[in-house]
């Protein structure tokens, strides 16, 4: 036991002696950074200035611009010319040292400036870049520490860029179309919703020979949905009583106007009656007939929701019909409830196409008058759904402006093939209006909230960012006018921007550990 009170003490004390022992002075920092980018590769390279007879270890990190991914094989060739003498040496690597990185190394013998030329081949990438120049010094100089550019400076590793979806993108001109902001619902499109009520009252039954279908069912038009067993009091007021005196009073009237007809044709043969009597019966008939032949119609359309005779003990059932093909929705009844005809008891829905009902101010109506397309989106998603990719077509314009919203409807029929679209939800429609500006634009998904502004983060070097506070302008639906802060041609990061952006939040330190040095 005294043995180890010993070695704890003994230990603080060599503990507490190192930590007042004066740290060493810094060496001073002769690394250099160098990014460059063809249409093919980002390379990112960090070396050692160099001095004659010291071996200089190049990192280069090699991304394919395609993917933003690391380069994972390949023969990698550093050239150097010497821009007086013209002589010229080559440094290899048969292959990365780990994914990405190449580490070729090389010794100068001769001070000097060398023009610098790198060569790349792999199997998916052959490129040739020119990275400018390389100077080797007599002696290494002296170097004063750079102040830090920006506050807002972060870095993020290569190897942190490669492992997620990450992709930079360089700030240019397009041709943007202004859009318009309009509150809109997602509903039914015309005649694809059927809500489906009996004819008459009843219980709900089953029957054997039959699949009746369950929520969410997808059903045929013409499918049996339900089935009624009417009550006994409910035939003298259900629609099929009514249809059957209708056609009863129909059938005798036409075959009496028939009787009448035939009699006065042989009164008339006999020049007994004026013409005037014959044309008359003639016109009944005809009325007669078409009366009747209506009624038959009802019949025959009232039969469609009719199977007779019903179930075992002889009762009459009536079989519900869906009208359209679509999906139950709602179901509102349970097997042997007793329902009243006309109640609601389901809702059959075709949502593989949807309207999007919009209200547009009466002062916005001129702006969209003569535009076509746009864009809508959700209130809980980013997403943005462009109504030419889901066939947008304009089905309705109003001419009225509501007297309470001053507004005007105005109905879009889109496509639904995912049926992702919900009717129901309230969405916030872009359309386009007539007004295109060729502008400094950047991708939506470069731009992000920071402190109450907007910010996107460009890319200073293959691993060094800055946090940028950008004014935007108008929208469409995947880019943002730039008004202020950026630059044409200024990489910006497109994609995994909110990981950059952890990274730019994080106080007192970078992101990553165990870089290549």
């Amino acid at each position: 036991m005294k043995g180890r009170s010993l070695l704890f003490l003994i230990t603080v004390v060599l503990t507490v002696s190192a930590c007042q022992t004066k740290a060493p002075q810094a060496e001073l920092d002769h690394s250099v950074a160098l990014t460059q980018w063809s249409e093919k590769l980002e390379v990112f390279m960090e070396y050692q200035m160099p001095t004659p007879g010291e071996v200089i270890s190049f990192g280069v990190h090699l991304t394919d611009l395609s993917d933003f991914k690391p380069i994972l094989e390949g023969t990698l060739e550093l050239e150097f010319t010497h821009e007086n003498s013209g002589q010229s040496f080559i440094a290899r690597a048969e292959q990365p040292i780990r994914d990405g990185i190449f580490s070729p190394t090389h010794t100068f013998k001769t001070p000097g400036i060398y023009r610098f030329i790198l060569s790349l081949e792999s199997p998916n990438i052959s490129d040739r870049m020119d990275l400018g120049t390389i100077q080797v010094y007599p002696t290494l100089p002296d170097i004063q520490e750079n102040e830090k550019s920006s506050v807002d400076a972060v870095s993020f590793l290569k190897e942190q860029q490669w492992k997620m979806e990450f992709g930079i993108k360089t700030a240019d001109r397009r041709n943007l179309t202004q859009t318009l902001s309009v509150p809109g619902k997602i509903v039914p499109a015309a005649y694809r919703m059927a809500k489906i009520s009996p004819p008459l009252d009843g219980k709900i039954t089953l029957d054997r020979k039959i699949s009746l279908p369950k929520l969410g069912d997808k059903v045929q038009a013409g499918d049996v949905l339900a089935i009624i067993e009417p009550s006994l009091d409910s035939f003298s007021s259900s629609g099929e009583y009514q249809i059957e005196q209708e056609m009863s009073n129909s059938e005798a009237l036409l075959n009496l106007a028939q009787k009448e007809l035939e009699r006065l044709k042989k009164l008339d043969a006999e020049d007994a009656i004026p013409k005037k009597r014959l044309y008359e019966a003639e016109t009944d008939l005809n009325i007669a007939r078409t009366n009747y032949e209506k009624a038959l119609n009802k019949k025959e359309g009232f039969k469609k929701i009719k199977l007779l005779p019903g179930g075992e003990n002889g009762s009459v059932y009536y079989f519900i019909r869906s009208p359209i093909t679509g999906r139950v929705v709602d179901l509102y009844y349970s097997l042997g409830e007793q329902v009243k005809g006309g109640d609601q008891i389901m809702t059959i829905l075709d949502d593989s196409r949807v309207w999007l009902e919009i209200s547009i101010f009466e002062d916005d109506v001129s702006k969209i008058k003569n535009s076509q397309g746009g864009y809508f989106i959700f209130s809980d998603r980013e997403k943005t759904y462009g109504l030419d990719k889901y066939e947008g077509n304009l089905t309705f314009f109003g001419s009225v402006i509501d007297e309470s919203t001053r507004t005007v409807k105005v109905i879009y029929e889109i496509t639904n093939p995912e049926k992702e679209f919900f009717v129901g939800s309230f969405i916030t429609v872009y359309l386009n209006t007539a007004e295109t500006l060729n502008t400094l634009v950047l991708p939506k998904s470069a731009v992000f909230e920071s402190g109450g502004s907007k910010v996107c983060f460009v890319q200073i070097d293959g691993e060094s960012f800055e946090k940028r506070v950008i004014q935007l302008g108008i929208e469409g639906q995947n880019f943002v006018q730039v008004l202020s802060g950026l630059q044409e041609g200024e990489k910006v990061v497109v994609v995994g921007g909110f990981a950059v952006k952890l990274a730019a939040e994080a106080t007192g330190k970078d992101v990553g550990e165990g870089h290549y040095h």
